[in-house]
């Protein structure tokens, strides 16, 4: 893909080299994408990672390289041994208190500086899933996504996903990566590719040929833009119902502009604005593809966002509109031992 030359930015701190960072450990992780969105999102229950790492309350200003493993694991490109005087990090915050590190993942937000146009490409290392995009707000759930990996696997020498993409306008670029561990074994490496196939970790500082990319952990706050919608894109759903998240983020969405169409009609959802966060909800889904577009504007400008999912029930059937089989009806009075058989795992 083609990078949006508008999307390079002002106001980044060349002082502050490296990465923000935040770690997440709940009970659960499906080994994809969406459900680590759900999960970076809050809604996989409470995070058990070290947070005491935090610099803010949300996010670590990580100065090193992203060469994470866990526990004495040497996984990967890059070790003691290959090449020499790589050892693998552990995870920041990872493990917490629970000591569990099965079922967890991490965020980190960049400014990556591309120093010259031209086609870049990166790869992502990892055990288990991933997904880079960019964007004025790369964490919004419909930013590009440049490179992705949504399913389980290990990670071993010259492994992992590469991708490219060009670059038409030299800058500064807002760029988001999560990663997602199920269980047992994990490990991310995040390294541009050189033109003779060589990786090197952004940010290297034994790797002066990649001064062409380098990531920065400060610079302007992103827009507003979509946190989670539920059911996630593609899914198969039985809820009869469906939730939209907005982050304000440095622009607030513009109260009445919001409109949300379903299959082609314009609906009329409840709308809850609080504390930088508008949530959109609407229970009225029928049986169904159900082909969604969302509208609205903040002080940055329109913004249109289109995904479907299929529902399987509809919310207006009540519960007592449900058949049970007569094959399970016995007549009053004909059981004997009241009571409840209990089975103890």
């Amino acid at each position: 893909p083609i990078v949006n030359g508008a999307w390079a930015v002002t106001g980044v701190n060349t002082a502050n080299k490296g990465f923000k960072y935040r770690p997440w450990q709940s009970a659960g992780q499906a080994n994809t994408v969406l459900w680590t969105e759900e999960q970076l999102a809050g809604l996989h229950g409470p995070n058990n990672a070290d947070l005491s790492i935090l610099n803010d309350g949300k996010y670590f200003d990580y100065l090193g390289v992203v060469n994470f493993d866990i526990g004495t694991s040497a996984d990967g490109d890059f070790q003691t041994t290959r090449p020499a005087g790589y050892t693998d990090i552990n995870f920041p915050g990872m493990p917490g208190a629970n000591g569990v590190t099965d079922n967890s993942s991490f965020e980190i937000l960049t400014w990556l500086q591309f120093s010259q146009v031209g086609v870049y490409t990166m790869c992502v290392n990892s055990d288990d899933g991933f997904k880079v995009t960019v964007g004025p707000n790369p964490a919004d759930l419909f930013a590009e996504d440049l490179g992705d990996f949504n399913a389980g696997r290990g990670s071993g020498f010259d492994a992992g996903t590469a991708f490219s993409f060009i670059i038409t306008n030299a800058g500064f670029y807002p760029f988001r990566l999560i990663w997602e561990n199920g269980g047992g074994g994990c490990n991310c490496e995040w390294s541009i590719v050189q033109p003779n196939g060589d990786r090197i970790l952004i940010n290297d500082p034994a790797a002066p040929a990649n001064t062409l990319v380098t990531a920065y952990y400060t610079g302007p706050a992103a827009p507003a833009g979509v946190e989670i919608v539920e059911p996630t894109p593609g899914a198969t759903d039985g809820l009869g119902s469906m939730m939209v998240r907005l982050n304000d983020g440095s622009t607030s969405v513009t109260p009445g502009s919001i409109t949300l169409t379903i299959n082609g009609v314009v609906v009329t959802p409840t709308i809850v604005q609080a504390n930088g966060i508008t949530t959109i909800t609407f229970d009225q889904l029928t049986p169904g593809v159900q082909t969604n577009t969302l509208v609205y504007s903040t002080s940055a400008g329109h913004f249109t966002n289109t995904w479907t999912f299929t529902e399987t029930v509809s919310s207006t059937t009540p519960i007592d509109g449900i058949t049970l089989s007569t094959n399970l009806w016995t007549p009053p009075g004909s059981g004997s031992n009241p009571g409840f058989a209990l089975k103890v795992y």
